[in-house]
């Protein structure tokens, strides 16, 4: 798409458009969200760089009058995508394709299973609690979200072996 880690952000606008919100946390700090991709930024000596990059999955089903979560070059490159992606049928590929998985040993989010693909520095983050499936419209095991960070580090004592 001619953008990812490393990525300025108007290089992220000219391969994404430009209908997306902006925010920032910190003055070192920069995101964008353009719908189902959020680009996280930070600066270091005056030059923004990508170091972060999200799929928010649970948008795809999000699409209303005049506005669509999936920016429109992504639907034009890869045509429609599902509205919603149930994690065992991706998980199953992943380990088709010889990828490790592990679960994050994570206490403070019930809601939200966290796989990791720690040769891919990806991490998925999984539906777990029905209250809260039901409060997104979704189902237990349905992906949430996904995101990539080279930079991501998670200590092995937290993770477990998925498969």
């Amino acid at each position: 798409m001619g953008a990812g880690i490393g990525s300025r952000p108007e290089e992220w606008v000219t391969a994404l458009g430009n209908e997306f919100d902006e925010n920032r946390l910190f003055e070192s700090s920069l995101s964008r969200d353009f719908g189902f991709v959020v680009a996280d930024f930070s600066r270091e000596n005056e030059l923004w760089a990508c170091h972060l990059v999200i799929l928010q999955v649970h948008k795809l089903d999000m699409a209303i009058e005049g506005w669509q979560p999936l920016p429109e070059v992504v639907r034009a490159r890869y045509g429609a995508f599902p509205k919603r992606v149930v994690a065992k049928n991706l998980t199953s590929a992943l380990v088709e394709a010889s990828l490790s998985i592990y679960r994050v040993a994570d206490e403070k989010l019930a809601e939200l299973e966290n796989l990791w693909i720690p040769e891919a520095n990806v991490g998925i983050s999984v539906i777990r609690d029905p209250e809260f499936a039901q409060s997104e419209e979704k189902s237990v095991g349905d992906v949430y979200s996904m995101y990539h960070s080279p930079a991501a580090v998670i200590d092995a004592d937290r993770l477990i072996e998925y498969h």
